[in-house]
């Protein structure tokens, strides 16, 4: 388990967005004939501690900064991971807080 936050996930972005976009000798163009490499220097622009709402002003939307509750399915700003990788599922406070208070009822 872990503590995760929006604030978190956003910290490598641009090396996330390069890791993807960047096809080994040429960046990806994206819909409407927008170039990755652009908005890559932008993400890198914001520097090592990015504010997620201008990663998703630039991105153009939250999938790249977004946390859902795995049981409520709400944007949430930070909750805790169970487990790694594919089989990782995020739970926010007040789900836990939920299943914790009906746990011990």
């Amino acid at each position: 388990m872990l503590v995760v936050s929006r604030k978190m996930i956003v910290k490598d972005i641009a090396e996330k967005w390069k890791n993807q976009n960047y096809l080994g000798k040429k960046w990806r163009i994206l819909n409407g004939g927008i170039n990755s490499k652009d908005l890559y220097k932008k993400l890198v622009d914001l520097g090592e501690n990015p504010n997620p709402d201008d990663v998703d002003m630039i991105i153009g939307n939250k999938g790249w900064t977004s946390l859902v509750c795995g049981d409520c399915m709400k944007f949430k700003d930070k909750g805790v991971l169970f487990g790694r990788g594919n089989h990782s599922l995020v739970i926010c406070y007040d789900c836990l807080k939920s299943v914790l208070y009906k746990f011990f009822k």
